[in-house]
């Protein structure tokens, strides 16, 4: 289960159970910023997969993420309804079964994949990320993760 909102050049995903977020940039190359819990100091990820502290526990637009968590609690929030395709700047968002599949027109061969346990970053280069239960992110090697991609049609 994920929320989603948008604005002023940003688009964020909070996940309704573990507060896991995702800011994505309109203009963005394939960086995005994330938080793997609702407490958690933001990290940029860049299109290879490399992760960089940010020292600050807010997105860049931080009223988005908080009026999620306000929606969420009152039982509300918008969702990716499954078969509709969003197109956000250079980001592409579908839902594609169980999970939402994020990809960048500048940076083809990366996915951010949004799943019911948290998210998976599948980086341009043999770098991944995954982040399950509101857990730490820790890295993986893509070939163990490119298994976790919807077959497309």
């Amino acid at each position: 289960d994920r929320s989603i909102a948008g604005a002023n050049d940003v688009l964020t995903f909070r996940h309704r159970e573990y507060g896991t977020g995702i800011e994505l940039w309109q203009g963005s190359f394939g960086w995005f910023d994330f938080m793997h819990c609702g407490e958690a100091d933001v990290t940029l990820c860049d299109s290879w997969g490399v992760q960089m502290a940010r020292n600050t526990k807010e997105f860049s637009v931080p009223g988005l993420y908080e009026r999620l968590g306000e929606e969420i609690a009152k039982g509300q929030g918008d969702s990716l309804a499954p078969g509709v395709d969003l197109s956000v700047g250079s980001w592409a968002v579908t839902q594609r079964g169980d999970q939402i599949v994020i990809s960048n027109k500048h940076s083809p061969r990366q996915r951010l994949l949004l799943r019911e346990e948290g998210f998976v970053f599948i980086g341009s280069r043999s770098k991944g990320i995954r982040v399950e239960h509101g857990g730490e992110a820790f890295d993986c090697d893509v070939r163990d993760v490119l298994g976790l991609l919807p077959v497309e049609k």
